[in-house]
């Protein structure tokens, strides 16, 4: 009976101790298994993508590629090594770099493979001058034969300044002509009900694909590790002091803003205030502001939506356009913040703001 006792105990003790050394041995396989997951999906018309005769571009821009694990990632094939393969080359031909060349009118499905997943979509291949050849296709055309350039491995400002400036002409370009056609190429029409645009099958300008990919670029290789607002950067903004008004929060920093910081908030912010565009002197980035006292029935202290003002060689931010989400009508509501009452800078004290607080005066 003694020594079952002690076998018992023994057992018991191991099975006490068993989680924290499963928790230290290394988990290699589940790393290898979860990086190696990713999602992949054609970014265009949903169907059979039109494109005319003698048309050349990088196909793996319309595929968008996500991968989860240890290190997530998102972009477009075009970035990672994939491979391609076309089920009728007399059609259309695409080499290992996807680069793709429509050949003769016809049909052909092009396949994407990448870590175990593909993508097979369907080209239709028709005459040269088959589409219409609109002032907005025209005018897109012109802006995206500058995205044509390699995209370098190493971006730094100077060069990725240049490379943006060119996507983000060919988005502003889109915009203004959405009923006609779209950002990465495709005709687009104006629907009987709504406002949204919607993609036709016709690829008129399959060159303007290289948008998407410029944009994933800039933000996998320079956007993330820079971005002044993110905790992943090494050039995190480290706050000096801090006071409020019911409209404004003026933030002094330790540190001068510099181009690097402009372009990377620009980058991971693209479309808060297009006119950022125009100049390097300023960027524009999404913040969050916490009511520090006031929460809701489940304890969740209340928050807002804000926009920051950064300039380049300033060492102020100005945090303004406080706005809370309502749920029952889900929107924003612009709002004012109280004075007398303490509101936290960014969620908490592991963001880039270290928690800090600031009274309303």
């Amino acid at each position: 009976m003694k020594r079952f006792k002690i076998r018992l105990a023994v057992f018991l003790s191991i099975l006490m101790v068993l989680p924290s050394v499963i928790m230290a041995l290394p988990v290699a396989t589940t790393e290898v298994l979860a990086a190696d997951a990713c999602n992949m999906y054609w970014s265009g018309y949903y169907g059979t993508t039109e494109v005319e005769q003698g048309q050349k571009f990088y196909i793996g821009d319309f595929v968008n590629v996500t991968t989860y694990g240890s290190k997530f990632w998102t972009g477009t094939a075009s970035l990672i090594s994939a491979s391609y393969s076309s089920s009728n080359a007399s059609v259309a031909s695409v080499n290992k770099k996807g680069y793709f060349k429509a050949i003769a009118p016809g049909k052909t499905k092009i396949t994407i493979r990448y870590k175990g997943k593909k993508v097979i979509q369907s080209i239709q291949v028709v005459e040269a001058g088959a589409f219409t050849e609109t002032e907005a296709v025209l005018g897109l055309r012109k802006r995206a034969d500058k995205l044509k350039k390699k995209i370098p491995s190493k971006i730094t400002a100077k060069s990725g300044y240049t490379l943006y400036k060119f996507a983000a002409d060919v988005k502003a370009y889109a915009d203004k002509h959405l009923y006609e056609v779209s950002e990465n190429g495709y005709i687009t029409e104006k629907p009987e009900y709504g406002n949204n645009a919607y993609r036709t099958a016709k690829l008129a300008v399959p060159q303007a694909g290289r948008y998407s990919t410029y944009m994933a670029a800039l933000k996998n290789n320079f956007g993330y590790k820079n971005n002044p607002t993110s905790t992943r950067s090494a050039k995190v903004m480290q706050i000096s002091s801090a006071s409020a008004k019911p409209n404004l929060i003026t933030v002094k920093l330790k540190k001068k803003i510099d181009i690097t910081q402009i372009l990377a908030a620009r980058i991971c912010n693209d479309g808060l205030k297009n006119e950022q565009i125009k100049g390097k002197g300023k960027a524009y980035i999404r913040l969050e502001i916490i009511n520090t006292k006031k929460k809701d029935k489940y304890g969740i202290p209340e928050s807002y939506s804000a926009v920051g003002e950064i300039r380049q060689g300033s060492s102020v931010l100005k945090i303004r356009s406080f706005k809370k989400y309502i749920s029952q009508k889900s929107t924003y509501a612009k709002v004012k913040l109280k004075k007398g009452s303490s509101y936290r800078i960014g969620s908490g004290s592991n963001t880039w703001s270290r928690g800090k607080t600031v009274t309303v005066r």
